[in-house]
């Protein structure tokens, strides 16, 4: 598994030069399904849920998301009406932050430079007539590498990167107000095995 990473991240770091941010390499979109579409491979780092649920914490299989203020505000409005029939992963998907698209720097300062961490970021916004909505998320320095979330539904997607620094850059380029519901970051060292990730 290792190799394969180093053989897909690490030319591409070679070719950009210097840069303030890893390359993210994504998989596609998942629908949200369960609270099982949480991550809990490898080693927890960070996580942070949308402060729209009061500044509260929440646990969702077994994971914590500590409330933050990614952007510059949240919102107290439901932007997942519906149901996963989880009422913590509900909650979590009906907080929001919202802001300006500048950089947002996730992992709390604790990522290792040259150590492999995998992030899931979810974006829900099922609230009806936002099929037209939609965020992409990058990994800031590259412009090719980011992945869409929305349209009128609640995603989430998982990406894989080789740190360079302590944070990894982020940026939200949304219509108008750029959201983000939720994010984690978990470290997966050489000998885990993703199996829903095909390496």
């Amino acid at each position: 598994m290792a190799n394969k990473w180093i053989g897909t991240v690490l030319p591409l770091l070679l070719v950009c030069g210097p840069i303030n941010a890893a390359v993210i390499i994504w998989d596609d979109p998942v629908e949200v399904n369960n609270s099982q579409d949480v991550v809990t491979e490898g080693l927890f780092i960070d996580a942070v849920n949308g402060a729209a649920g009061g500044g509260t914490s929440i646990t969702v299989n077994g994971v914590t998301f500590l409330a933050g203020n990614l952007l510059s505000g949240s919102s107290s409005v439901d932007l997942f009406p519906g149901t996963t029939g989880d009422a913590a992963y509900d909650f979590l998907l009906s907080s929001v932050d919202f802001g300006a698209g500048a950089p947002i720097a996730l992992g709390d300062g604790k990522l290792i430079a040259g150590e492999n961490y995998l992030i899931q970021i979810w974006f829900a916004d099922t609230r009806p007539n936002r099929n037209k909505v939609f965020m992409t998320y990058g990994d800031h320095v590259h412009g090719g590498n980011k992945v869409t979330l929305g349209g009128g539904k609640a995603h989430y997607v998982i990406g894989r990167f080789t740190a360079d620094a302590t944070n990894q850059e982020i940026t939200i380029m949304g219509e108008g107000m750029d959201h983000i519901t939720a994010y984690q970051i978990r470290h997966i060292p050489d000998d885990v095995t993703l199996g829903f990730i095909t390496m």
